[in-house]
């Protein structure tokens, strides 16, 4: 059994069953009559026999060639579908952007109309996740998340320290010791005590045995709780600094909570150079600096 040629020979083939002729055939595949000629010679000996016959000015195929032509024309839309099933999502001026939920609801969502007015050429769709969700990387072509990256086919550069502050609300701060801070109800969004218990090594207390741990869904809900006189929660610097100039909550403690965990940017490979990408980077880079962060 002889080794299928290059699919570019094949296409010839098809070519010049649909066009009926060399000369139209190179037309279309942007070549000389003679290469045509050669490329079909070449499928020709791999067979051992003949696909085309002369006919006047024209060609007449074989039945062997109707049959490869018919075969490429089927794999060709198959391919087709493919690339359009790839591309359909894709605008060529647009960006899926996936943020995890408290960066972006303090960041992205309050300035995305601000986004669209300055870069009205960049189409923005925006997604925010939980914390502790992995981030769909097939979905999106940027993602802005904390702690673990991800794997290969990402570029990715580091944002920003994410380090954390003690929030209750201003009734559950009055008389609220230090060293108490930690005996009231502890405000969480990851079910059990290894949470709480490295924010109190980190503070330098340590978590009472019988420590009662509120968990809910989301960073936002927990401050929300917080706010609301449920306990104490941890917030992030910036969320923390924010709700506290509203008045909504009273920080605890004069330095913050040094998590080692980093927010990062992380772009598909695909798109590095891209001026869009280039352009929502530098808007990211300003809010931060604008926020001191």
């Amino acid at each position: 059994m002889s080794t299928m040629p290059p699919l570019i020979l094949l296409q010839t083939v098809e070519t010049v069953v649909r066009c009926g002729s060399f000369k139209r055939a190179a037309d279309e595949l942007l070549v000389t009559p003679s290469a045509v000629s050669h490329r079909i010679k070449s499928v020709e000996q791999a067979l051992s026999f003949p696909l085309f016959f002369r006919v006047g000015q024209g060609v007449e195929p074989s039945e062997h060639a109707l049959l490869l032509a018919k075969a490429f024309g089927v794999a060709r839309a198959e391919l087709m579908r493919t690339w359009d099933e790839i591309t359909a999502s894709r605008n060529a001026n647009g960006l899926r952007l996936c943020c995890m939920a408290s960066f972006g609801d303090h960041f992205v969502l309050p300035n995305i109309e601000a986004f669209r007015r300055k870069f009205p050429d960049v189409e923005l769709e925006f997604t925010n996740i939980r914390h502790g969700d992995a981030p769909p990387t097939r979905s999106y072509d940027i993602i802005i998340g904390v702690g673990e990256m991800p794997g290969g086919g990402w570029k990715i550069d580091e944002l920003m320290d994410l380090d954390m502050h003690l929030i209750a609300s201003p009734s559950a701060a009055v008389g609220l010791a230090a060293r108490r801070v930690l005996d009231v109800p502890l405000i969480g969004y990851t079910v059990g005590t290894s949470y709480w218990t490295g924010v109190a090594e980190n503070i330098g207390y340590e978590l009472p045995v019988n420590a009662k741990i509120l968990t809910f869904d989301s960073m936002a809900s927990a401050c929300s709780a917080a706010e609301h006189g449920l306990g104490v929660a941890l917030a992030p610097t910036y969320l923390a600094r924010r709700m506290a100039a509203e008045g909504r909550v009273v920080i605890l403690g004069d330095r913050p909570i040094k998590t080692g965990l980093k927010y990062w940017f992380g772009v598909n490979r695909d798109l590095q150079g891209l001026p869009m990408v280039a352009k929502l980077r530098r808007w990211i880079g300003d809010l931060l600096q604008g926020e001191g962060a």
